[in-house]
């Protein structure tokens, strides 16, 4: 039988967990214990809460008899290949890990129709070595249905939103609902109905990737049989049918972002939290990943996707969100995300002709008409309607027009621009900045 490798535990106890095709046979509990950690009692689960840890009687996993039952020295560390991990880390599977007795006898609420999940008044503080440090401050949202952008720059706070939503975690003030759950007490209810794939690379590479992916199903309380079809249809689905026989170790770096994409979709998850999944992936391999996502959204699961890549958000996501220094910027339509800019902040209409633009734009100034050429594209300044001397000249020219419309944004502005609203100290300074630049403006 294949084991995965013992695990650390600190009341001296060894733990093993079965082989990914027998594994969990018996009635099992896993909760995640103080920060984060992922824990299990030798046949008792403690639950943390505000209050303490509470023990329930549970089958238990594989291990010694003798395990104590202190919630402080005899929880068990699950350790993943490279060390001791942490709830966020460990497995894509383990954000989805249900207690079926748990779950028979809390009826699922009903959702709101729009809204996947809901944050009031949540706060989330750590101590830091000057300090507190706020992750979070006050945030009021409602992330709405399908595939939604979560934008901010590093240590904004969306790594700690992620881990609330999952459940990792408890906030310090405020209340989280998820799927019409509560996290505070229904945190196994809702990892049946959630997947979730980290940043980090924290795949098992001894085991193949058939078995990862049963092995992830088996967690989130699939039968043999059920994870078994459950993997191999997940594997065709992100396209790693031919690799499904290959060790995790032998994948390139796209296959190895596809399987823990597997891992999470494998149970069928309602919501899907994806952290970076396109970080480090070639042009092609970035095409295919969002390509799969976008799939997932078009079948009807929601998806909350974490990145640092403007363009991924746009060209698959129909909501965004940005957070800045703990706080929302920005929640809302990627459409209505990038403003028309007008004549005091760039171009007000943009044409994209058929030849360059820069005949045509010095025929407009002739004529007292406030235009500019970038290329193929001619930007009609302070106007929202082509003034008659474009259409004459165009014709005059025979000129092909492509495409008229307002001038928007780049992502990039837009991103920045909401930072600064939601900011006010990078508002400040982005104020002074911007002084300083015309004061050497006028210098020259």
């Amino acid at each position: 039988m294949l084991r995965v490798p013992a695990v650390a535990t600190s009341c001296g106890c060894s733990l093993h967990l079965a082989s990914p095709l027998n594994l969990l046979r018996v009635p099992y509990h896993l909760a995640f214990g103080p920060g984060g950690r992922l824990c299990a009692h030798l046949g008792v689960a403690e639950r943390w809460g505000a209050e303490g840890a509470q023990s329930e009687e549970s089958g238990g996993i594989h291990g010694s008899p003798g395990a104590q039952r202190d919630p402080g020295a005899g929880a068990c560390v699950i350790a993943s290949p490279g060390g001791l991990a942490s709830g966020a880390a460990f497995c894509h599977a383990l954000a989805s890990m249900p207690n079926r007795a748990a779950a028979s006898a809390h009826p699922h609420p009903d959702p709101p129709a729009d809204v996947v999940a809901r944050l009031r008044a949540v706060r989330r503080a750590y101590d830091g070595d000057e300090g507190e440090v706020v992750a979070l401050d006050g945030v009021d949202l409602d992330i709405p249905t399908g595939v939604v952008g979560l934008l901010g720059p590093n240590g904004a706070g969306k790594s700690t939103m992620m881990r609330l939503i999952l459940g990792l975690e408890r906030p310090d003030a405020g209340e989280i609902d998820v799927l019409g759950w509560p996290t505070a007490t229904a945190t196994l209810q809702l990892r049946r109905e959630i997947g979730f794939m980290p940043e980090d690379d924290c795949l098992f590479p001894e085991l193949r990737t058939l078995e990862s992916v049963v092995y992830a199903a088996r967690l989130s309380g699939l039968s043999p049989v059920d994870a078994t079809a459950a993997a191999h249809r997940t594997l065709d689905r992100v396209e790693l049918g031919g690799d499904r026989y290959r060790p995790a170790s032998a994948l390139s770096l796209g296959g190895r972002q596809r399987l823990r994409l597997a891992m999470a979709l494998v149970h069928g998850p309602r919501l899907l939290l994806l952290d970076e999944p396109t970080a480090g992936l070639d042009p092609e391999a970035r095409a295919e990943m969002l390509s799969l996502i976008a799939e997932v959204g078009r079948d009807g699961a929601s998806v909350l996707l974490s990145t640092h890549v403007l363009g991924d958000v746009e060209a698959i996501c129909g909501a965004v969100i940005v957070i800045s220094r703990g706080r929302v910027s920005y929640c809302g339509e990627t459409s209505r995300f990038r403003a028309t800019t007008t004549g005091s902040q760039g171009p007000a209409l943009v044409a994209e002709l058929d030849r360059p633009a820069a005949g045509l734009a010095k025929a407009l100034q002739a004529e007292g008409v406030a235009a500019r050429a970038e290329g193929l594209r001619l930007y009609l300044l302070d106007t929202t309607v082509a003034p008659e001397p474009f259409w004459r000249l165009l014709a005059a020219d025979a000129v092909g027009l492509r495409r008229l419309g307002p001038a928007r944004e780049a992502m990039a502005e837009a991103f920045v621009r909401h930072l600064s609203l939601g900011d006010p100290e990078r508002r400040h300074g982005q104020a002074l900045h911007q002084a300083a630049a015309g004061g050497d403006e006028g210098r020259r």
